[in-house]
């Protein structure tokens, strides 16, 4: 029988917006109480956002709202006066979380301070979601999604192909808050497992900027690794062997010629003679003519439609998928077949439809529901929690007896995860994990290690002797696992994988669906040797439904998830996102999947199966977008860096060199300050830009006279000057000015990691930026070396003797030494020619000056790297 992960599961959301409404969206719809406390009148500030049906205002039909709201309890209570604090107190007492969106300080200042909320509940887990955190040089800067996009440095890899001159720009929908949501449940229910491993009580500090710098992967780490500050979107690089978008008949389709050779294209567009031309075997040779490259393509394509040019290239194994809007999901076979969208009725939408689960658990199902009125529940919530009770200050928990505290441990202590994925998502999944201290247990085998990240950007582009120890990538996305060698092709391979199975809590897999069962591994064989094992499956489209066995990448993903369709300029193609964000978003979302199974099976005993859709993930991640073509019927289009609410808003030029500035005003107070700052006081007596609406109808001439401002100053001097008046500003960070900027050193986001072997120590940005206290915080290990945690693994945890491993390395079950491509150093004269990004020479020393401690270890390569791009000797 279907339960609920979270039945007995409490919450008070004191949130509004998006972040933390989403956070607390993803408790309720796998089955907590959660009661949202709105401000009595105006509610959460996301039912003036709407969108509302036939545009017409109605703060109980935003579709927003309606989203990131569903299953919850809405009150109403003035947390201003005396008596509504009192009520916040007494449902304290009772709840086992509390979410909260203050700017930092805020809760202290209503009286709810960290010391009085631990004499009220010391149980309780305060999880506190900011634009910067508690602390740091910007913890009272304001900021929003289009600033905070812009200091976690997602907008500086966002721009067209080969065009570094082009303006950067957002992803669709609000990315920076949807990230920040997403990995702020995940540490609340980590906290919450380690409260069940015997902790108490716990606060959490999640800052925005940081969860948006967690979806850069690896784009962070090549600059200690390279000096490398990549600066345009490579999958808009057209020949890129990942995909990019180009137009057909009736639309775009996501483009994705393959690694290495595309022999196969040729056949697509009928022109099998061309199957040995270098376009078509080499990635380089399309990489440097991608005009010729698509010359030959777009032809054809635009004979075609993109469902038949989908269907014929992925018989070919082409992994080509359509771009599809918001309205386009309706239609689409796989998620009709997988029941994604649910409807249900709301008193004053009616029936409405939303979008389903970004993961399906197949013990505890995602619920459907509907978002409240604004104090619906105002009475069965008083009532049940005695609220109308005034001066309840000495609430101490209600009927929860406080557990016995022990020794602050790592939060995931215990919990061992056996890891199958490779590449970017799967990775990203169990690198969340290992920071929130899982023993995470990488298997490779021999025959098809982590190729594509183990052989990128090697330090000091010097890929040594043993290059599959030394890429970048694969450092920067497995730091804190073991790493083991193992040959699932072999049936003595797979033997061993069951009994590392029996002895584990979960398996992460990211193969072609069939894979795991060809193997004989799949969960239905796999329960029946540990049946409270849960084992969680990542593919593009899922496990089940009539395109699951669709090959493709992360464009696919974001393409077919209406994510792509709504990014970009107006009259630019859609833009995919400059950090595979697609993948990190499944990944992300693989990680909360699981957690939230573990949170189960620590609590039941019970496994279950995990089916993670990259492209649902992802849908999930435009709500607004995908309400606003439920609610009108309305596909959006591309705007840039535009607000529907909002003017200015948007990115513009600075003195210097590739720099640029955020500004998001978002009130007529915040103009006025702003006004006065750049020196224009006659504009708040000019009739065009007097009012909000005003400046959105005439934006295009308003962001003119404000890069005649910003233009002349220093993005930085720009950002302090209005940071002061509390406008919303954010300086554009680059990879460089991410690995150097000092409120995200203050607030600990780098882990400093010795990786031995002539790397050295290099700085390694977080995937789990959450700030615990009442646990330890975990120390990373470096990613492990090819194999290196066999013998303990198969030793120390199966018992195996050192002859059983000398037998088993004979009949090449295991091995020290993969199968790999001659290690080759980063293409700098290519990297130059697409005007990529930038080197800079003295890296090293940067970072050292910066972290207070040596950085790398390979003699001054970087400086001969540095003279030689000076041409000097």
């Amino acid at each position: 029988m279907d339960e609920q992960s979270f039945s007995n599961l409490k919450i008070l959301d004191l949130t509004q917006g998006i972040a933390g409404p989403y956070c607390t969206k993803l408790f309720s719809s796998f089955g907590a109480e959660v009661i949202k406390v709105e401000k009595p009148d105006k509610g959460d500030i996301s039912r003036e956002m709407g969108p509302f049906p036939n545009d017409a205002h109605n703060p109980e039909k935003s579709g927003t709202f309606f989203y990131l709201n569903t299953n919850k309890k809405s009150i109403t209570a003035d947390l201003r006066s005396e008596k509504g604090i009192d009520i916040c107190k007494r449902l304290l007492g009772e709840m086992d979380v509390l979410v909260e969106s203050y700017a930092p300080g805020g809760l202290a200042k209503l009286g709810l301070s960290g010391k009085v909320l631990k004499e009220i509940n010391p149980r309780l887990i305060v999880t506190s979601i900011s634009a910067f955190g508690k602390t740091g040089p910007y913890r009272n800067y304001k900021a929003n999604n289009l600033t905070s996009s812009a200091l976690g440095g997602a907008m500086h890899l966002m721009r067209p192909g080969t065009h570094p001159e082009k303006r950067p720009v957002i992803q669709a929908g609000f990315q920076a808050e949807y990230s920040t949501g997403l990995l702020s449940y995940i540490a609340t229910v980590a906290a919450l497992i380690g409260r069940a491993n015997g902790g108490g009580g716990a606060s959490i500090d999640m800052a925005m900027m940081e969860c948006v710098a967690a979806t850069l992967m690896g784009h962070i780490a090549e600059y200690s690794y390279l000096g490398f500050s990549r600066r345009t979107n490579p999958f808009a690089i057209h020949g890129y062997p990942i995909g990019y978008s180009v137009p057909c008949r009736d639309g775009w389709i996501s483009l994705t010629p393959g690694i290495g050779g595309a022999p196969n294209i040729p056949l697509l567009i009928g022109k099998p003679e061309l199957q040995d031309d270098p376009l078509f075997t080499r990635t380089q040779a399309r990489m440097a003519e991608p005009d010729k490259f698509d010359g030959l393509i777009i032809p054809w394509l635009m004979n075609h439609d993109k469902w038949d040019i989908t269907a014929e290239a992925q018989e070919l194994r082409l992994a080509f998928t359509p771009v599809l809007s918001a309205g386009e999901l309706f239609k689409d076979p796989q998620l009709e077949a997988r029941k994604f969208f649910g409807a249900t009725g709301h008193p004053e939408l009616g029936d409405t439809t939303c979008p389903g689960s970004p993961a399906k658990l197949s013990k505890t199902p995602w619920k459907s529901g509907r978002a409240p009125l604004l104090g619906e529940h105002n009475q069965e919530i008083f009532g049940k929690y005695r609220c109308a009770e005034i001066n309840c200050v000495k609430a101490t928990g209600g009927n929860r007896p406080a557990a016995k505290k022990k020794a602050a441990g790592k939060l995931l202590n215990g919990i061992r995860i056996l890891d199958l994925t490779m590449v970017f998502a799967g990775p990203v999944a169990t690198k969340i994990l290992a920071e929130l201290g899982a023993e995470v247990v990488k298997i490779e085998s021999w025959q098809r290690a982590d190729v594509f990240t183990r052989a990128n950007v090697y330090p000091e582009n010097t890929p040594g002797s043993d290059p599959w120890n030394r890429g970048c990538l694969f450092h920067s996305l497995n730091a804190g696992k073991r790493g083991i060698s193992l040959n699932l092709g072999s049936e003595k391979g797979r033997e061993i994988f069951k009994r590392l199975a029996k002895i584990s809590d979960a398996v992460i897999e990211n193969f072609s669906p069939r894979v795991m069962e060809n193997w004989g591994l799949n969960y239905e064989r796999l329960r029946k040797v540990n049946p409270r094992l849960i084992m969680t499956s990542i593919s593009g489209l899922g496990h089940y439904g009539p395109l699951r066995d669709y090959y493709m990448y992360v464009p696919g993903m974001e393409g077919m998830s209406g994510m792509s369709h709504n990014t970009g300029y107006p009259d630019e193609p859609p833009l995919l996102s400059g950090c595979a964000y697609g993948d990190w978003v499944a990944g992300a979302n693989a990680a909360m999947a699981l957690i939230t199974a573990l949170f189960h099976q620590k609590t039941t005993g019970k496994g279950q199966y995990v089916d993670i859709s990259g492209r649902e993930a992802a849908v999930c991640h435009i709500g607004d977008i995908v309400m606003d073509y439920v609610l009108n019927r309305r596909d959006r289009k591309r705007i840039g860096n535009k607000h529907l609410r909002y003017a200015p808003h948007g990115c513009y030029r600075c003195r210097g060199d590739d720099a640029w500035v955020a500004i998001g005003i978002e009130t007529d107070i915040q103009w006025r300050r702003f006004v006065r700052a750049i020196g224009r006081p006659d504009l708040l007596g000019n009739g065009t830009f007097a009012s909000m609406r005003g400046r959105l109808e005439n934006s295009l001439e308003l962001d003119r006279l404000i890069e005649e401002w910003t233009g002349r100053r220093d993005k930085f001097e720009i950002m302090e000057t209005l940071q002061k008046l509390r406008i919303p500003v954010g300086a554009v960070l680059n990879m460089k000015e991410i690995n150097l900027n000092s409120h995200l050193k203050k607030r600990g986001f780098f882990h400093l990691i010795d990786h031995g072997k002539a790397i050295g120590r290099r700085p390694m940005p977080s995937q789990m930026p959450a700030k615990f206290r009442g646990f330890h915080k975990s120390v990373l290990r470096r990613a492990p070396h090819f194999g290196e945690d066999t013998e303990y693994v198969l030793g120390s945890l199966l018992g195996m003797s050192e002859q059983d491993l000398a037998r088993l390395e004979e009949e090449k079950v295991i091995a020290k030494i993969p199968v790999f491509p001659p290690g080759r150093p980063t293409r700098l004269d290519l990297l130059e020619k697409q005007r990529a990004g930038s080197i800079d020479p003295d890296y090293l020393d940067e970072l050292g000056k910066h972290f207070g401690a040596e950085i790398g270890g390979a003699g001054g390569t970087a400086q001969k790297i540095g003279r030689r791009k000076r041409g000097e000797s």
